[in-house]
């Protein structure tokens, strides 16, 4: 069953990340396949987001980080939400068989990658 993510926007959103970002929405990742029922918890998300950006980049101040969370906030949990529901999708099918945190970050990694790596989306 889909949800309805636009896996188009999604590979477009992931396309115009850079390096950094792809590392903070993919240490984002990492946080949410292990507490996915405090997604919903939004100030709880953005700290997440604040943590892993802060281990992810030598910042210089904390001026610095709130300049960078302001400018990337939505485009950093809008593509790490779309990918995790995506990965929900794909893995859905499988949740009989049971399923670990390294399978859903191994295919989340997957579409960090990018469309450049691939020209199929990824399934599970």
């Amino acid at each position: 069953m889909r949800m309805g993510i636009d896996r188009n926007l999604l590979a477009a959103n992931v396309a115009n990340l850079d390096q950094l970002q792809r590392k903070i929405v993919g240490g984002l990742l990492a946080v949410l396949f292990h507490k996915p029922g405090r997604i919903q918890n939004q100030e709880w998300l953005l700290e997440q987001l604040t943590q892993v950006m802060i281990l992810a980049e030598d910042f210089k101040d904390l001026e610095a980080v709130q300049a960078y969370l302001k400018a990337h906030v939505h485009d950093l949990l809008n593509t790490a939400l779309r990918i995790f529901g995506c990965v929900g999708e794909d893995l859905a099918p499988r949740a009989t068989e049971g399923i670990t945190h390294q399978d859903a970050m191994l295919l989340a990694l997957k579409y960090l990658e990018g469309p450049e790596t691939s020209s199929d989306q990824p399934s599970a």
